[in-house]
């Protein structure tokens, strides 16, 4: 195919994030094209504030400067009020308390005003001072993705002239109604259109009106308009924010000119003001985001991948973030240094944060209408957890608390005041093109980095930069003789307490081969690729005796060690007088745990928490501490000890063990079933954003959960489509808990619990159910009963479907967590887990077909509707 020309990306959009786009591939090298089919940037202000981890990204490409100085005209916009008009009555007024100085964790002490019209010429300014091709009056009319790259058709709007580009990687950054995302055939999921607002830009002499005041949030609201009235520094630039309703027969087309000009006339309180109207802009308040990030070699950013309430001021944030995690690896992959498998990352990674931000922005929106619950106020995480504190890591909590990150794996690196060549500097300065290993005063990491293949910058505290306040290694949670790896981005890849054991250029090298995604191997704890290194025998050997970790993992987390360890290292003496064991023997099990990196031997006999011990603390999100301790349970350990005997007669080995089924011993073993309920809470947490989107239920007014344990899945389910009432169906055991996670969440209004059997009828007249990993725990005979009476309850109802959530069964020699819990279910209940095929059949049996599956991480949801 013959092509006008090439270009590594092509981006899709010239505002704030398309230029952002443009600017970070820039800064990195690459090479790219924008096209935007407006003549210029913006005109609209839109976005107003940016967090300090925004300017972070903006001073790593050298205009925080520029947005200073920008900026500047805005400093004392700081009044909050409500108004009959400007020059009219005031109803309240307050003044908003100057922003939290964060010079402790940012070089950016403050959040900056400034609005986006402002900002984008800045931005443009610098991707093209750096090499950028930022084509303006240029729009896309063809896009053909392709296993080599993708083709684009574009055309120049004031010639009609046609060119075809071929791009390698493309991104969509053209806003909400991105006509990429639609053709890439990218649905949406979320609570959807919010409320249609008209945005009408103008000039008008306001300083008389405004007196000495400056506004950051102005409401109006009188007899002819209601609404939100901004103005810029100049005080002869407003926008004035209606609302309109469809629902009243209101179109965008009945706010002409002559009728907007009298909308402005009434929010300022004067009839023969001079207004000269710019634009009228009608838009929609949402909350939605994109089913994925990514399609082959296409990438959403920005409100093409997710569309937020106002409120917070989180969305032109996030999407700038989101193209600065996205260009870091663009240019390792077009380099050659990374495999495609990085690419992946970027919906691994972003898209959470962003389902979890549109949240926190949901959750404002309530609280500043006066209608959230109590649940909801007590939901709202703090703007700086919410733009320093999202973590790359599905297994952690949506925020932290940015100032207890102390350079944990996943989260942004810390920042601490420096002397860098003898100038004031930040230790975020450090961060930029190439990863950095920061180290202390431990000369091995340089000569470990030396003998890499790799490019890696090592830094030295003390050599390299010198710390002006708290010490390098205090902020990075590690000892003088640790480090930290840090990606381009500024997030920490990996972290050292202590100096490595073994050869460090060989550890250095094994985590830059993660962090590229380069590495054939699996993670060091990924038990299948962990034996594949060693000889046969040796990991037959292994396999045999690996019963001696598990149960000194089990008996660690019933002592409650980790939680003594959650505010630092501390020796074995006084950890075994805390916990009540012996020093001696307490110090050869955790020796023991320690070589395979849960908890850390340190020198003087102190041991410290790692990563993989974190999630045995109580209590904590992430916690894992009951499933460990139902795994250690014996109803496991004796279950597990017949396991011959099922397979010489086909009966569950609890059965036998216990001389009865698994149900009928939780009936009557209330200790065991609360373990077991918590547990399975455990295994199915930082999972409920990710298992929501792929059950849609944006035309279902009702759902059923079927044997839903404590509720939490119905009350995500819920959260994500506020439309719908949920049904808790099944055994009453997790019903107090539901009533308080339903509360928590703030779903009390729309659940409800009822009791009942599923084998024998569930509750009919619903437009949805669930079942979620209940059938695994059955044989097929009972699991087709179950689903028999699912069916029976929806009877002659066409519209109804039936999801499944399940792990599925892969390929048989490939170990993977559906083959683990096939013979768990073996062992305790005689269920199994299946394969898509096996669901197939078994939903056919019950008069049902599958219709389609979606998965991710191990899950599968499966929509089957009545055959």
């Amino acid at each position: 195919m013959v092509y006008d020309e090439r270009t590594p990306v092509l981006i899709v959009g010239g505002g704030l994030v398309g230029l952002s786009a443009a600017l970070f591939l820039s800064w990195h090298g690459v090479s790219s094209i924008l096209v935007e089919r407006h003549a210029g940037t913006s005109i609209h202000p839109r976005a107003w504030g940016w967090y300090p981890r925004t300017l972070e990204l903006l001073r790593m490409v050298g205009v925080e400067r520029q947005v200073m100085r920008e900026s500047a005209g805005f400093v004392g916009h700081t009044l909050n009020g409500k108004v009959e008009s400007l020059a009219g009555k005031e109803i309240s007024l307050t003044t908003i308390p100057d922003p939290e100085d964060v010079s402790d964790m940012s070089p950016i002490g403050r959040v900056v005003s400034l609005s986006q019209d402002r900002l984008e010429p800045i931005l443009l300014d610098r991707a093209k001072e750096l090499g950028g091709e930022l084509r303006f009056g240029t729009e896309l009319t063809g896009l053909e993705p392709g296993t080599d790259g993708v083709t684009a058709t574009v055309r120049v709007r004031e010639t009609g002239a046609e060119r075809r580009i071929h791009a390698q990687y493309v991104i969509a950054a053209d806003g909400g109604h991105s006509p990429v995302r639609r053709l890439l055939g990218i649905g949406q999921r979320g609570r959807g259109i919010l409320r249609d607002q008209i945005s009408i830009l103008f000039r008008a002499e306001l300083s008389g009106p405004l007196g000495d005041r400056r506004f950051a949030v102005c409401q109006v609201e009188n007899d002819l308009v209601e609404g939100i009235l901004g103005h810029d520094d100049s005080l002869r630039q407003g926008t004035l924010i209606v609302t309109y309703r469809q629902e009243d027969g209101e179109r965008p087309e009945d706010y002409d000119e002559e009728r907007c000009t009298e909308l402005v006339r009434a929010a300022v309180g004067d009839p023969g003001l001079e207004v000269r109207i710019r634009e009228i802009l009608p838009w929609q308040m949402a909350s939605l985001h994109a089913e994925r990030f990514s399609s082959g070699r296409v990438f959403l950013a920005g409100d093409a991948a997710h569309l937020l309430p106002p409120v917070g001021g989180f969305g032109a944030n996030t999407g700038v973030h989101d193209v600065h995690n996205l260009a870091w690896k663009l240019e390792a992959v077009l380099a050659g240094k990374a495999g495609p498998e990085l690419l992946e990352t970027y919906d691994q990674e972003r898209r959470p944060v962003a389902v979890a931000t549109i949240e926190q922005a949901g959750l404002r929106l309530a609280a500043r209408g006066g209608f959230a619950t109590p649940q909801q106020r007590a939901a709202l995480a703090d703007t700086l957890s919410v733009t320093f504190g999202y973590r790359y890591d599905s297994a952690a909590p949506a925020f932290l608390d940015p100032r207890e990150l102390t350079g944990q794996p996943g989260t942004r690196a810390p920042h601490i005041p420096i002397r860098l060549s003898g100038a004031v500097a930040s230790t975020l300065d450090l961060f930029g093109r190439n990863p950095v290993l920061l180290a202390g005063a431990d000369a091995q990491w340089c000569s470990a980095a030396e003998r890499l293949p790799r490019t890696v910058d090592v830094l030295r505290a003390g050599h390299d930069f010198q710390e002006t306040g708290r010490s390098w290694h205090e902020a990075a949670g590690i000892e003088p003789s640790g480090a930290i790896l840090v990606r381009p981005d500024g997030f920490v890849s990996w972290r050292s307490i202590t100096a490595p054991e073994g050869d460090p250029a060989a550890v250095l090298s094994r985590q830059l081969d993660r962090m590229f995604r380069t590495s054939t191997e699996a993670p060091v704890d990924d038990p299948p690729q962990m034996l594949a290194g060693l000889p046969p025998k040796q990991r037959l050997l292994f396999l045999t005796v690996s019963r001696t970790v598990s149960r000194c993992v089990w008996a660690l987390a019933e002592l409650g060690v980790a939680d003594e360890l959650a505010c630092g290292p501390k020796p074995v003496t006084e950890l075994a007088d805390a916990v009540g064991a012996d020093p001696d023997l307490l110090y050869r099990v955790l020796r023991c745990t320690a070589t395979f990196d849960v908890f850390r031997e340190l020198a003087g006999g102190r041991f410290a928490l790692t990563p993989a011990a974190e999630p045995l603390r109580r209590d904590v999100p992430g916690s894992l501490r009951n499933l460990v301790l139902l795994e250690g349970h014996d109803l496991y350990w004796r279950s597990y000890g017949a396991l011959l005997h099922s397979l010489r007669t086909g009966e569950p080995a609890f059965d036998h063990a216990f001389g009865t089924s698994f149900q009928p011993y939780l009936n009557t073993s209330p200790e065991a079933e609360t373990l077991l309920r918590k547990a399975m809470s455990e295994t199915n947490s930082g999972k409920p954003n990710m298992l929501t989107e792929m059950v849609d239920l944006s035309s279902c007014a009702s759902v059923v959960d079927i044997n839903g344990g404590e509720g939490r899945y119905l009350a995500a389910l819920l959260m994500q489509y506020p439309h719908c009432t949920g049904v808790l169906f099944g055994r009453p055991g997790g019903f107090a808990e539901a009533a308080r996670v339903f509360a928590e969440r703030g779903v009390a209004d729309r659940a409800c619990t009822i009791t009942g059997d599923p084998c024998t009828a569930v509750p009919a007249g619903h437009d949805a159910y669930v079942l979620k990993q209940v059938l695994h725990e059955l044989a097929d005979e009972q699991a087709v009963r179950v689903l028999r009476s699912v069916r029976a309850a929806i009877g002659s109802a066409g519209h109804s479907r039936l999801f499944l959530v399940e792990h599925l069964v892969g390929m048989q020699d490939k170990p993977d967590m559906a083959t683990l819990l096939d013979v768990d279910m073996l062992v305790t209940t005689g269920g199994r887990e299946r394969s898509l095929d096996d669901w197939r059949q078994l939903a056919g049996a019950a008069g049902f077909q599958v219709d389609d599956s979606t998965g991710a991480h191990g899950w599968a949801v499966l929509r089957c509707r009545p055959s």
